[in-house]
């Protein structure tokens, strides 16, 4: 069977659960040296570059990404300056780290934008490839669908004449797409069916899952993807070469939040909160990055029920219900949320962005996410603004005002989603909590609102637009998060993951941007960064592939060690419980996440979102009851 065969059934097998022993005879594949870590070694990481990469070796990270910055090296038109990435190359030599060049970069104003200076571009190449001609791997330019490649079609000619010019200079030097922002199918199905199949050697993508799971659809993206790669004839290795989650701080709520309810009689800690918590459709009110008492009292009451349980939620029993801050619902279930807003129930929606915006949908075992029709917002009375939809609307503005009558509230600094009237029906109004407006104030409207409902609706809506905090999660939760998301992307056949970033900028508290890294500012590392130490110590290179297995909640990945013995990763989609476990042969040991040896003495074994692993020798299997 061919490899791009295999790793679609093992795609097959992730979403099915299929039994192990299935597809056993086509796992002979390693894993090589899938690990690598982005890092901006060449800017303003640059002054503590070589203690990085030591810190890098030391996680048992072999591959680092970096922008080959075109406008750092070639200030001004035919002045070259190599010193930096001189020093970079130097350093990862020493310590056997290959590089990968984004190339590009920073592009100096004279050369951009690139259509119109092929030339110049080509002579960049040739200059940066005759000089690091060490370098196996080169990727021609960072998230194209994101910037002045938008169209897949304008992007294809570079990718071309790139290919082109480095294979003329490097014949053997591997060539990879740009890392493309998501997983862009459509996006990528244009570049394939206008000839990009013959230019490039590996695929490259950048899934990130700020507010969800990779559990609930990286595996089916990434199956997909193959389908499309094979239909254009491009069977070709798959990196991702961008994956991660931020650490920003948090922010408490909790003022706006009961200065916002008090208008609604809701402030009282007597009056319950219900949690929606799903591991059907990976649907959570709290988790990852948010919590509870980030908006609400200690002394508040809460509980929590299942999508299921929706339909039989009384607004009499309890009148106030969260959602989640993943910018939708799942809308196969919008009719039991709209009868409880028709009720006289009120809908909490704590942030994130443009409510209601997305359908989650289950297929196949994965959770899915697809925009919303607008009747869905139609029925609920609600609306929203953007820049894309509104051209007087702001991209993003800091200019916000708290609206009369609340008071002073404590809220994030800048908002770019904003709440609209349009869908109100007579008797309904949306009161102003906070206003934004743009910087010559033409443009204002609501960014956090009440939409209080006197029609056919009787209940209200509080909505907050804000995506500061609901786009990071605790450091705890990165490190968790980590090697769920590799051994996902391993079990189906990815080559490479390097995750985003190595260090944090640290300087804005409540910047995603700034809170990416594994290591603080001053390189003290993180959590995250021991859970990578770990994943790299407990699934070494040159590994068997890891098969993945899923039972309800659970989770299971299997390997075989280059020393012959077995290696087993356990983990649940969320919280902690006790698991009863079939394990024969000899187990040698179990660590935690962080690499910490766990004692056990037999009976059920406490298996949690941090994964658990359990190595022994050849004989060692492991199985949940």
């Amino acid at each position: 069977m061919r490899f791009s065969s295999i790793l679609s059934l093992l795609s097959a097998f992730f979403l099915t659960g299929l039994p192990v022993s299935s597809i056993a005879a086509e796992t002979s594949a390693t894993i090589g040296s899938p690990y690598g870590i982005c890092a901006h070694l060449n800017r303003w990481e640059y002054d503590r570059m070589p203690q990085e990469l030591e810190l890098i070796r030391q996680a048992g990270i072999r591959h680092v990404r970096t922008d080959l910055d075109w406008n750092q090296i070639e200030p001004e038109k035919g002045k070259w300056n190599f010193e930096r990435w001189d020093a970079l190359v130097k350093e990862a030599e020493k310590r056997d780290i290959t590089l990968l060049p984004i190339l590009g970069g920073s592009q100096p104003r004279w050369g951009s934008p690139l259509v119109k200076h092929m030339d110049d571009w080509k002579t960049y190449l040739e200059t940066v490839l005759s000089r690091y001609p060490a370098l196996p791997c080169w990727e021609v330019v960072n998230e194209p669908n994101l910037n002045e490649f938008s169209r897949a079609e304008a992007y294809v000619p570079l990718l071309k004449e790139s290919y082109r010019t480095i294979k003329r200079i490097h014949p053997g030097a591997n060539v990879t797409t740009g890392g493309m922002g998501d997983i862009p199918l459509p996006y990528l199905e244009r570049m394939l069916k206008s000839g990009a199949s013959g230019s490039f050697d590996i695929m490259n993508v950048h899934p990130y899952y700020w507010k969800g799971l990779p559990e609930s659809s990286l595996a089916w993206e990434l199956q997909e993807l193959r389908k499309q790669m094979r239909k254009y004839g491009s069977e070709k290795p798959v990196w991702i070469t961008e994956t991660g989650y931020a650490t920003a701080s948090g922010r408490n709520m909790t003022g706006i939040t009961h200065a916002a309810l008090r208008k609604l009689n809701l402030h009282r800690d007597s009056t319950p909160v219900v949690l929606i918590c799903d591991d059907d459709f990976h649907y959570y009110s709290e988790g990852r990055n948010i919590h509870r008492l980030a908006f609400f009292s200690p002394n508040r009451k809460f509980r929590e029920i299942t999508l299921k349980e929706l339909g039989k939620l009384d607004p009499g029993t309890s009148p106030l219900l969260m959602l989640s801050v993943t910018e939708g619902f799942p809308m196969a279930f919008a009719k039991e949320l709209l009868g409880y807003v028709k009720n006289g129930g009120t809908v909490f929606i704590p942030g994130g962005g443009i409510p209601m915006y997305y359908n989650y949908r289950r297929q196949n075992g994965a959770v899915l996410r697809d925009s919303a029709a607008d009747s869905i917002l139609k029925q609920f009375h609600i609306a929203w603004d953007a820049w894309w939809v509104n051209p007087k609307a702001p991209k993003g503005t800091s200019l916000q005002e708290t609206a009369p009558g609340f008071g002073k509230l404590s809220y994030p600094g800048s908002a770019g989603r904003f709440l609209s009237d349009r869908n109100l029906k007579p008797g309904d109004r949306l009161i102003p909590i906070v206003t934004a407006s743009s910087k010559d104030r033409t443009y204002s409207a609501p960014v956090a609102g009440i939409y209080q409902f006197n029609s056919d609706l009787k209940g209200n809506f509080l909505i907050y637009t804000w995506t500061e905090y609901a786009d990071s999660v605790s450091k705890e939760t990165q490190a968790e998060l980590l090697p769920r998301t590799f051994l996902i992307a391993l079990s189906c056949g990815v080559e490479k993951v390097f995750w985003y970033n190595f260090r944090s900028m640290g300087s804005s508290p409540n910047s995603r941007e700034h809170h990416f890294g594994i290591v603080e500012r001053d390189l003290t590392p993180k959590p995250a960064y021991h859970a990578y130490k770990t994943l790299t110590e407990m699934c070494p290179a040159e590994s068997t592939r890891p098969l993945l297995t899923k039972r309800g909640p659970l989770y299971r990945a299997s390997w075989t060690r280059p020393d012959g013995g077995k290696s087993y990763a356990l983990w649940r989609i969320r919280g902690t419980g006790p698991e009863q476990l079939r394990i024969r042969g000899n187990l040698k040991e179990i660590r935690n996440h962080l690499g910490k040896v766990q004692s056990w003495k037999g009976g059920p074994l406490p298996i949690s979102d941090a994964v658990t692993y359990l190595s022994g020798d050849r004989t060692l299997s492991v199985d949940f009851r």
